[in-house]
């Protein structure tokens, strides 16, 4: 038992020290334009970067971790992203930022892919509820974040006490987990996962519309509540609503089917995006969307518990490659789309994700 508490623990605490490091520069993007003398487009870039990263990193750390174990693979994602987030202390230009956010989201993506298959082979039951309140992290993340950065305004600092943190608490932890891959099924694991195709297809297509929709309320929303001039404790409560949906989330899809509380969601999230539209302050459509963004909660768990266990980690990776590689891009999808400021391209771009998180999961639901 305590083997298991260990092993929770060194799964949950570097996912959550991950998802810091990978939206830490969401809090400092204002700072980082004066300092390099760039424009914030240009910046913004560093996210879909960190998603290329973390398309190719799942992928081959998956495959790692099929291979060789999964303490290997999440050892090494988390020096990744530990060191990424500890060199940006020491960048000078806009090309070091988006260089040391691909080699960030290399580790951080696959981290994640990772510790999806760790809990479906931990748990035997609340595999959705624990897979919820794991993904949820990734809100925590950025609360950790904006407490950290109360503290450290200046960005050099922000990020060295940010790497600094999940280089020593990531790594050791690493080492007293439980390995819960077997030798009995140790066998080269392909690639492209087999079986299902449709089922695989219909997951990509579920996959890239919750990081369209998830994606912008990490890195462009905190922009919005500052354009808007909104508190900055605003940021903090719109991070609790998301773990807390999350939370709930993924408790509902242990007790109902997990693609008809996708649906559920996804509709709120259609209400949220219209509300948006159609009131001008977003203090009341914020919240919403944040809530809504609940049916990722439990898309690894999802995925990585529909696979045999030797291909567990590269499919849920190479599946999670598409939503990373394309839904990464979606800042600047906001960005294009806003053609009445960044809060109407918010809310366009929920429409679209949210649409496209409906549409899956009503035909997963008829996979049954």
């Amino acid at each position: 038992m305590k083997k298991l508490g260990l092993t929770y623990l060194a799964v949950f605490l570097p996912f959550l020290l991950s998802a810091s490091s990978v939206f830490s520069i969401s809090i400092v993007i204002s700072q980082l334009t004066a300092a390099f003398n760039a424009p914030i487009a240009w910046l913004l870039l560093a996210i879909p970067i960190d998603f290329i990263g973390g398309a190719i990193g799942g992928v081959v750390l998956g495959g790692l971790a099929d291979r060789a174990g999964r303490r290997l693979a999440l050892l090494a994602s988390s020096a990744l992203f530990g060191l990424g987030a500890l060199l940006a202390s020491l960048a000078n230009s806009v090309l070091v930022i988006w260089m040391l956010w691909f080699v960030i989201g290399f580790g951080v993506n696959a981290q994640n892919g990772v510790s999806y298959a760790v809990i479906v082979e931990l748990s035997r039951g609340m595999r959705g509820s624990i897979g919820g309140a794991m993904q949820g992290l990734y809100f925590l993340g950025l609360f950790v974040d904006s407490i950290i950065y109360y503290y450290v305004r200046y960005w050099r600092l922000y990020f060295a006490f940010i790497g600094a943190i999940s280089l020593a608490v990531s790594i050791p932890l690493t080492f007293f987990m439980q390995e819960t891959y077997s030798a009995r099924v140790k066998r080269a694991a392909s690639v492209v996962p087999r079986g299902n195709l449709r089922l695989t297809l219909l997951f990509v297509a579920y996959t890239l519309a919750a990081f369209m929709f998830s994606v912008p309320l990490s890195s462009v929303a905190p922009d919005i509540v500052l354009l808007f001039r909104l508190p900055d404790w605003f940021i903090t409560f719109l991070s609790l609503v998301g773990f807390f949906s999350f939370i709930i989330a993924g408790v509902a899809s242990d007790k109902f089917n997990r693609a008809l509380v996708t649906i559920a969601f996804a509709l709120l999230g259609l209400a949220g995006a219209a509300l948006a539209m159609l009131v001008g302050v977003p203090i009341v459509a914020l919240p919403v969307l944040y809530f809504s963004s609940g049916f990722f909660a439990y898309a690894g768990i999802w995925i990585s518990e529909s696979y045999p266990i030797e291909q567990r980690a590269t499919a849920s990776n190479f599946i999670f490659l598409f939503g990373r590689l394309i839904g990464g891009f979606s800042p600047e999808l906001v960005v294009a789309l806003s053609f009445a400021g960044l809060y109407s391209g918010l809310a366009m771009i929920s429409i679209i994700s949210s649409a496209m998180a409906l549409a899956s999961a009503a035909l997963l639901y008829g996979l049954r």
